[in-house]
């Protein structure tokens, strides 16, 4: 790891990706806890992440006398300015929770988001019976007993058993740290008040992320969350307790990246339009992140999505065939900014090959229902569209159009195919059902419409990725 002198200390930090920083701030017990979420191409391949040891942790210089939280959030601080940050994503685990909130009161402008994975603010009610089982581990430390200690923080057999097996040394390093935690650590968060007078006073995009099989302590301190930070989205990793990424990390980083991906940085944006319900026009960003995972992750699974004349269709439903949708012209070699042109009705099928081209960083194309054959060889040709969702009914059409073409490579039927046609149920039967989005960026082209051809040929109009928010 790389080392930084920032606010009067050196600390160790290393970089992995690249795009739009994310600072990760680890816990109390498991320093290298964040070790598993960089391993994630999801969001490595679009993000910068800042991972970085605390004072007294590993290698970093030790911890002194006593360190505050507002220290902390100041050596944090430093560490992006020292990195040339002007301002980055956050994310905290546990007590490292507990530092990006306090960054984010002292250094609000270097807070661009923050993602909670269950802060231990403990002035909660419940917190007390946290602080209760400190001291007994306090005197279990303080009598030698330094394993027996670190039994009440590292959980069951089985967290242990993932700390062991993700963080390699994770369990021994834990307990070389002990003494930072119950010497400076302990008193820090004893002091440490976080209340409705602070909280309401952060004002960026939240996100708090709940393990299903968490304590109930985290689940109140949700509550509390939410009730003094009103922006806060929820999201839930079903099977996963405390140890959140390290139990779940493609999970995690998933609902990370699609946060992130909703709240992209901006500079100069102006606090009125930041209310406004636009996507902003630079920084990363994917429609289809957005409004189908969006929906997901604020529980809206099971809610209805599209209407059409064969019934209805949920977000749940919909994002799924658009993650196999995806899967299925990745898998025929449809690549970013390749077109896909759509023949399709007002049906599901129209959505889930819309939205999963776009989510894969591909061009869909929809195109008239209603056109004879040499039009659609006229569209295929300006369009170079490597593959094409065609219905039944227009397939014998588009077999005659695409005599006369040069580019397209596949033309995938929704219904039976014909020889050198691809079946859409097929390819979608054999895709997976989790989809990696591109890293679009939110100027990057979206979608393509063309003009009636009224006044002349039709012409293409090409939409960014923004363009979908309203």
């Amino acid at each position: 790891m790389e080392r930084a002198r920032v606010n009067g200390v050196e600390l160790e930090y290393e970089l992995k990706g690249a795009g739009e920083p994310v600072l990760l701030i680890h816990g109390s017990h498991i320093a290298g806890s964040f070790i598993p979420l960089l391993a994630q191409p999801s969001m490595s391949d679009g993000y910068m992440l800042i991972r970085y040891h605390r004072r007294g942790f590993y290698d970093s210089a030790p911890a002194t006398g006593p360190v505050s939280m507002s220290d902390q959030a100041a050596d944090a601080a430093a560490l992006l300015e020292h990195l040339g940050v002007e301002a980055s994503h956050v994310a905290g685990h546990s007590y490292g929770g507990a530092i990006a909130l306090q960054l984010a009161l002292d250094a609000p402008e270097r807070v661009h988001s923050l993602a909670l994975l269950e802060p231990a603010v403990l002035s909660v009610p419940r917190g007390k019976v946290v602080f209760e089982l400190i001291d007994v581990a306090k005197r279990l430390y303080d009598q030698g007993y330094w394993e027996a200690a670190e039994d009440f923080f590292l959980g069951t057999p089985k967290e242990r058993g993932d700390i062991a097996r993700s963080i390699p040394g994770g369990l021994d390093q834990a307990l070389r740290d002990m003494d930072t935690y119950f010497a400076v650590e302990v008193p820090a968060h004893q002091q440490w008040q976080f209340h409705a007078s602070e909280g309401t006073q952060i004002k960026c995009a939240t996100l708090y992320m709940l393990g299903g099989e968490s304590s109930p302590v985290y689940v109140e301190v949700h509550d509390h969350i939410r009730q003094w930070m009103p922006q806060t989205e929820t999201v839930v990793l079903p099977d996963a307790s405390h140890l959140l990424h390290i139990q779940e990390p493609a999970g995690a980083a998933v609902l990370l990246r699609n946060f992130f991906a909703r709240h992209p940085i901006t500079a100069g944006t102006a606090p009125d339009r930041q209310r406004r319900r636009t996507a902003r026009h630079t920084g990363q960003y994917n429609a289809a992140v957005d409004l189908l995972d969006g929906n997901l992750e604020r529980g809206l699974a099971e809610k209805e999505a599209i209407r059409t004349y064969s019934g209805s269709h949920t977000y749940g439903e919909v994002a799924r065939g658009a993650n196999r949708a995806g899967n299925a012209l990745r898998g025929l070699g449809v690549e970013m900014e390749n077109r896909v042109l759509l023949a399709l009705p007002d049906a599901a099928e129209f959505a889930i090959a819309f939205f999963g081209a776009i989510k894969i960083g591909a061009i869909p194309v929809p195109v008239n229902t209603n056109l004879q054959p040499l039009e659609y060889a006229d569209l295929l040709e300006d369009t170079r569209a490597k593959a094409a969702v065609v219905d039944p009914s227009l397939a014998p059409a588009f077999r005659r159009a695409r005599r006369g073409t040069t580019h397209l490579r596949h033309l995938v039927v929704v219904g039976e195919a014909e020889r050198d046609e691809l079946s859409l149920a097929e390819l979608m039967e054999d895709a997976e059902d989790d989809l990696s989005p591109a890293s679009t960026m939110s100027d990057d082209q979206c979608f393509w419409l063309y003009t009636s051809g009224t006044s002349g040929r039709p012409k293409g109009v090409t939409h960014m990725q923004h363009d979908m928010r309203f």
